[in-house]
């Protein structure tokens, strides 16, 4: 069993908040179990090279600058780690943000699950400009995802492995992933329930909310699941990430 940190570039950030921060890590993971190849994230579209902002709306210029390089993007990180997009079973989003489901449409062959409330509330501004939400990097009339909710907690194999912990407040429907392994250690994708490890000692919610006080409760649950234990791995956080430049191993048992 493996987790495999895929880095998929990089955005910058004009907000007040985020001044003088370094770029942020834009990353993708892939989990291997019991014959599942799992897709976490599918990060940034192509088309953010060509025109970012007539890609993801004013939001390119203001907030988040999006930086893909070429052989950046998800399906080829994959590949040039052997990993074909046709072999990748399942692929999972912590929320729909541009970062975050820029590809999901690149892995037709794969099964998508969408959480039904992040759907909801995408589809209901996917065509405002600076939304965050981009329509032709997840909605396609023809091929829908398969769709699903729950309140606290998913079993997604239904065997413990891979356990999606509902993290509302950046969006609607927000999930990390918990990973349990054999041994009974646990890895936490964080999405973007935090922007850095140390939200997790402060308290303070990442700069984008759909609901402050909601996330900050969040934040309180992944801080408690760090605490207990378990690794967490923060998504944006340059600390953890940069200098990752190719598909590498965050952690294995046999």
């Amino acid at each position: 069993m493996k987790l495999l940190a895929v880095p998929v570039g990089h955005v910058t950030s004009k907000m007040p908040q985020m001044e003088g921060t370094p770029p942020n890590p834009v990353m993708a993971f892939i989990i291997q179990t019991a014959g599942e190849t799992v897709l976490f994230d599918t990060g940034m579209h192509p088309h953010v090279r060509e025109d970012a902002v007539a890609y993801w709306g004013g939001i390119a210029r203001r907030h988040l600058v999006p930086v893909l390089p070429d052989e950046a993007d998800v399906v080829s990180r994959l590949e040039a780690a052997g990993i074909a997009p046709k072999n990748v079973t399942l692929v999972i989003n912590s929320h729909l943000h541009n970062d975050h489901a820029g590809m999901n449409r690149f892995f037709p062959d794969s099964r998508i699950l969408v959480r039904q409330r992040e759907w909801d509330h995408a589809i209901t501004v996917m065509d405002d400009n600076s939304s965050g939400f981009v329509r032709n990097d997840f909605y396609d009339d023809n091929a829908l995802p398969d769709f699903f909710d729950y309140e606290s907690e998913c079993d997604l194999l239904g065997n413990g492995v891979l356990t999606l912990v509902s993290t509302p407040g950046h969006t609607p429907g927000h999930q990390c992933l918990k990973i349990t392994f054999p041994s009974g250690a646990r890895h936490i994708l964080s999405g973007d329930a935090v922007y850095s490890a140390g939200q997790l000692d402060t308290g303070d919610p990442p700069a984008i909310t759909w609901d402050r006080d909601v996330a900050v409760e969040s934040v309180k649950r992944l801080a408690g699941l760090r605490d207990s234990g378990a690794s967490v791995h923060v998504c944006h956080d340059p600390g953890e990430w940069n200098g990752v430049e190719k598909v590498q191993t965050v952690y294995e048992e046999t």
